[in-house]
């Protein structure tokens, strides 16, 4: 009975933890760009679930994003539902994919790799959602995409101790 209140503990520590991140993640400031609706911000929820796939096994990670994405598209955006699920789960298994091959790739390219997934993650978001791409969202997209990699290398680096590279 110990060992599975044990594993539903893990889950429920992590689930509060994702909505201080989610409150969090509401009430951060971000910088308002030139068009209209387009905002840079840091994704807290993406960050933590670089965190996870590193120290959990991945197909666990997977469905938790899953509820995540679910749970932040019915916060967020009723009118897009599942978008967000289907984004958190293409992420995670793709973080867990350089995971796997952490020992074959250089440090360089696991940023660069990381980068083009956030990139991808923030530019279907925005493609799905806004309904307006052009080359100033690209380059929006790309900056964020920069911002929330510098802020991964910065907690791995400060408080995790270089766990996740």
């Amino acid at each position: 009975m110990y060992l599975l209140f044990n594993n539903y503990k893990k889950i429920i520590i992590n689930f509060f933890i994702v909505i201080l991140l989610l409150i969090f993640q509401m009430y951060f400031p971000s910088i308002v760009t030139s068009e209209d609706f387009l905002l840079i911000k840091f994704d807290f929820i993406l960050i933590y679930l670089v965190y996870l796939s590193f120290n959990y096994r991945i197909y666990l990670i997977i469905c938790f994003a899953f509820f995540i994405g679910l749970f932040q598209d019915l916060l967020v955006q009723p009118s897009t539902i599942g978008l967000f699920s289907f984004l958190k789960v293409l992420f995670v298994y793709f973080i867990g994919y350089l995971k796997d091959s952490n020992n074959i790739w250089s440090l360089q390219f696991k940023y660069f790799f990381i980068t083009f997934l956030l990139f991808i993650h923030n530019s279907l978001y925005h493609y799905i959602f806004i309904n307006e791409f052009n080359f100033y969202a690209l380059i929006y997209i790309f900056l964020e995409s920069l911002m929330n990699l510098i802020l991964i290398i910065l907690i791995d680096r400060l408080i995790f101790t270089k766990k996740v590279f």
